[in-house]
This record gives structure tokens, C-alpha cells and sequence, in this order.
């Protein structure tokens, strides 16, 4: 008798015994596993939470951190509010002389009071800045606030124009830089609305 095919056979057999085995053995670690994760707790003891749980839980940090966030941003409007109410006492008590807006000319005093209701020309001199411009406007009433034109015109880079300008009715910001930043009127045109 041949022993060949006999031993063939068992070897083969022996081989696929031991896979199945092992097939088995990692199917039961599986399943362990499986049912390890479907408890409430693991073996540290922590929490597992389901989905509901989780999306809250998210949702909650979220609206924790959002809430945080405000409030730095608010803390720093704030802290700048409290530097520029401050800045004005700091100028007041340090002893250095602070940059002042010039004095406006006769023609400049002139401005506020000329001729038509809601027309008011006004001149800006060569060489004033922005803040001495901004003053002369909103002393004439034509804006009413010098840090908002003055945020304005930093933000834009706009260069002001000397010379007399008209401001007629309620202009906003963006129309009041339009006017100072465009052509000047004639000096004999203004002389003689202001007289009239």
C-alpha cells in the first residue's frame, strides 16, 4: 500500500483543522470585544455615552466656548473703551505740551454764520491735518463726530484738500470726504457767497 496519498491527506487535513481553529478563536475575540463595547462603562471606568448624549455634550462645549470667545472679544472693546475715556486725563496730566488744533482765521469764523440756511462753506488752510480738519468741520456742523471722520479717512488714505469748500444739509461721512478730497471752490466765489 502507498502511504504517500494517506499522508498527503492528513497533513492537508491537519493544517485546515488548525486554521479553523484559529478562525474560531478570533471570531470568539470578536465577539468578546463586541459585547465589552455595548456595556456603559469600560474597564477605566469612563462613560460611554450614545449618540444623542454625544451630539448634546457637543453641542453644549460649543455654545461654552462661543460664550468664552464673546467674552474676551467683549472684555477687549471694553479695555479699549477704558484706554481712549483714559486718554484724554493722561493728556491732561503729563507735562509734555500736546499738538492743539489751530486757531480757525476770520474766514473760518465767518463759515459758521454765511448766507443760505443749510449751506455752510468752510476754509480748510494749507497745511492742517487731519484732527485740526476734522475739529474745524464738526465746530461748523458738518459732522458730528471727529472720530468716526477721522476713522474714516485714515481707512480710506484719503489726502485733504486746502481751500473753501460748501456743505449743504445733512451730509454723512462718505460725502463729506468726497467733498474735501475734490476741487476746491474758487476763493473770489466763496468771498462772495460768504458776503452775501
Amino acid at each position: 500500500m502507498n502511504k504517500r496519498p494517506f499522508l498527503l491527506g492528513l497533513g492537508i487535513g491537519l493544517i485546515i483543522g488548525a486554521a479553523l481553529l484559529q478562525l474560531m478563536l478570533v471570531g470568539q475575540q470578536q465577539a468578546d470585544n463586541l459585547d465589552h463595547f455595548n456595556q456603559d462603562t469600560d474597564t477605566s471606568g469612563s462613560k460611554l455615552y450614545t449618540q444623542e448624549e454625544l451630539d448634546s455634550k457637543l453641542a453644549e462645549a460649543a455654545e461654552r466656548i462661543r460664550a468664552e470667545e464673546m467674552q474676551k472679544v467683549q472684555k477687549a472693546k471694553d479695555e479699549e473703551q477704558k484706554a481712549e475715556d483714559a486718554k484724554p486725563e493722561a493728556n491732561k496730566d503729563t507735562s509734555v505740551p500736546q499738538p492743539q488744533p489751530k486757531a480757525p482765521s476770520a474766514a473760518e469764523g465767518k463759515a459758521a454764520k454765511d448766507s443760505e440756511p443749510g449751506r455752510t462753506i468752510v476754509r480748510i488752510v494749507p497745511g492742517s491735518d487731519l484732527t485740526e480738519t476734522a475739529a474745524l468741520l464738526e465746530k461748523h456742523g458738518v459732522i458730528e463726530n471727529q472720530k468716526s471722520f477721522i476713522s474714516l479717512m485714515r481707512k480710506e488714505s484719503n489726502k485733504i484738500r486746502a481751500g473753501y469748500f460748501a456743505f449743504e444739509g445733512d451730509l454723512t461721512l462718505q460725502q463729506v470726504k468726497k467733498v474735501i478730497t475734490g476741487q476746491p471752490l474758487p476763493p473770489e466765489e466763496a468771498k462772495r457767497q460768504l458776503k452775501e
